[in-house]
């Protein structure tokens, strides 16, 4: 978010807002932008008939980024009271322009299906400041209850706020999350890296995740380490944008692969397996359309 100084420089909600920024479209706008996205991107969706789920990316100026937007406010809006679409848009418009959506799309419905936001680093007119959302909030007591400042977190961590991305948001509605292999999430979880860390070289990421989800990726093998807290950092948890229990974490990109495969190569469950499969193996990066589309501008 933005810190206390941008906030008071700049009245967000005053400002005219992208239709594609909005978060307050009707279910049939969403359904219709849907189905002519897939519509357009037919010529990559060559050699899939059969599978229902789909990945695109979007930037955060990209038209289609409102099939993200609606997704990130319907799920946030269920579950944690007071992230209805007023607030979302106050809350993520000073960084929608650097934003980097990962949509799976629900071919058969016209439906996105979830999406995570990477952040990268934010440097405008508004403010001087590194603008990587996570350290903003941190930085913020009125957001996280503490003060840890953007330089103390970039100098202790070592990172270079040009190749750290931000994770923003992870959003899957609750009638995506029953299925099998956790297929939506892990999908999610290999595209943003396999895009910010392979593709775009990336080295490291910072966010504020709910208990759960930092629970799930760690248990994936994920290699997360709590930002600040001490020798209690792993269970240091705090209340964050309507989450009772999150944790600021930092992650090492190039750490991520080795540690993911070394838990799938040990892994007994089946389950589990299928999983690390498509997390650490690349089992489903054939959904990854946005990978084709890349190659095929490449090629062109």
């Amino acid at each position: 978010m933005a810190s206390p100084e941008m906030s008071q420089n700049v009245n967000w909600r005053n400002l005219d807002t992208p239709f594609e920024w909005r978060y307050d479209h009707t279910p049939d706008v969403i359904h219709d932008t849907t189905e002519r996205l897939l519509a357009e991107k037919k010529h990559l969706l060559s050699g899939l008939d059969g599978e229902r789920y789909v990945c695109f990316r979007f930037e955060g100026t990209d038209s289609y980024s409102v099939i993200s937007r609606d997704n990130e406010a319907r799920v946030f809006d269920e579950a944690f009271e007071g992230n209805n679409s007023s607030f979302m848009e106050d809350e993520y418009s000073p960084y929608e322009e650097v934003s980097t959506f990962y949509t799976v799309v629900d071919r058969k419905l016209s439906l996105p299906a979830g999406t995570i936001r990477i952040g990268r680093n934010r440097k405008d007119q508004f403010s001087s400041e590194v603008g990587l959302k996570t350290l903003d909030d941190l930085n913020n007591p009125e957001k996280v209850g503490i003060t840890v400042s953007p330089d103390e977190v970039r100098d202790v961590l070592g990172i270079n706020p040009d190749t750290c991305v931000d994770g923003a948001t992870a959003a899957v509605p609750k009638e995506y999350r029953h299925m099998g292999a956790a297929s939506i999430n892990v999908l999610l979880q290999r595209a943003w890296y396999v895009d910010q860390y392979e593709v775009q070289h990336n080295e490291d990421v910072v966010s504020v995740m709910d208990k759960n989800i930092v629970g799930i990726l760690r248990y994936f093998g994920v290699p997360l380490q709590a930002i600040y807290g001490g020798t209690d950092a792993e269970t240091k948890f705090f209340p964050y944008l309507g989450s009772e229990q999150s944790q600021a974490v930092h992650g090492h990109l190039p750490d991520f692969f080795p540690a993911v495969k070394e838990k799938w190569d040990s892994a007994t469950d089946p389950v589990l397996k299928l999983v690390l499969d498509s997390l650490a193996g690349g089992a489903s990066d054939h959904k990854l359309v946005f990978l084709k589309e890349d190659f095929v501008k490449k090629i062109a």
